[in-house]
């Protein structure tokens, strides 16, 4: 119930990613699985390197298809493993090489957004397609970021809903 009796739905603004941010996302992850540091990794690139050859693990992606990253108490990115301890490594930083990373980061750190983690730094988002995505404990799934992505990421999937699974 709101307090005033007039709720409001708030829809995040659509951001635009550019093929370049994608680019830069995509060799940040693929970085992240080529080192599997287990450490912060700065601005860390490698010159040559083949997004092909380095795929995700499950372990980091959620049951609909988000690709899983977390940012630490000092806003470093990884990947979070969201499938158990028995079931590879808990997290592989990301280098801080993209935009679209540092964006998600940001936004993570409004008045808002403080709240909802209980004023902690850092914290989990899950991303996909279209988006960034919240799942606060004993709350529902919120909305972070929204993205209309010129051309196609390696590794930001369409997600997975209970509506396509019944299509299927």
């Amino acid at each position: 119930m709101c307090p005033s009796g007039a709720c409001v739905s708030v829809r995040m603004p659509v951001i635009q990613v550019s093929a370049k941010e994608i680019d830069e996302f995509d060799v940040a992850i693929a970085i992240a699985c080529l080192l599997r540091s287990p450490d912060r990794l700065e601005n860390r690139v490698s010159e040559k390197l083949r997004l092909s050859d380095y795929a995700v693990p499950d372990y980091f992606y959620s049951q609909d298809g988000c690709l899983v990253v977390s940012f630490d108490g000092g806003w470093y990115p990884f990947l979070d493993n969201t499938r158990g301890y028995n079931r590879g490594p808990q997290r592989w930083y990301i280098p801080k090489t993209s935009e679209l990373l540092a964006q998600i980061a940001r936004n993570m750190q409004t008045a808002e957004q403080r709240r909802i983690s209980g004023g902690q730094a850092g914290g989990r988002v899950f991303l996909h397609s279209t988006g960034a995505l919240r799942r606060p404990e004993a709350m529902p799934e919120l909305e972070l970021l929204a993205w209309d992505i010129v051309g196609k990421s390696c590794y930001l999937c369409d997600r997975v809903t209970t509506a396509s699974r019944i299509n299927l």
